[in-house]
């Protein structure tokens, strides 16, 4: 999967295998990146559910195991 060169970079903090919870994921690109290059296992989340649901419609379309859940905010 393609990131941007900000996002990667923030990944490349993440060890492989580690267990992610993402606070503020947006779309969840991170997320998704995360699973499928370092098998780690992660949850999104974000206190907008229009955000939550543009995420679950990417990973979707990755293939990606990434829970979600809205937050109050």
């Amino acid at each position: 999967m393609k990131i941007s060169k900000r996002l990667k970079a923030i990944c490349n903090f993440v060890p492989d295998n580690s267990k992610v919870i993402d606070i503020g994921a947006d779309h969840a690109l991170t997320d998704i990146y995360l699973e499928k290059e370092k098998n780690c296992i992660c949850l999104a989340t974000d206190i907008s559910e229009n955000a939550i649901n543009k995420a679950k419609e990417n990973i979707k379309k990755a293939n990606a195991k990434v829970q979600t859940k809205v937050t109050a905010g």
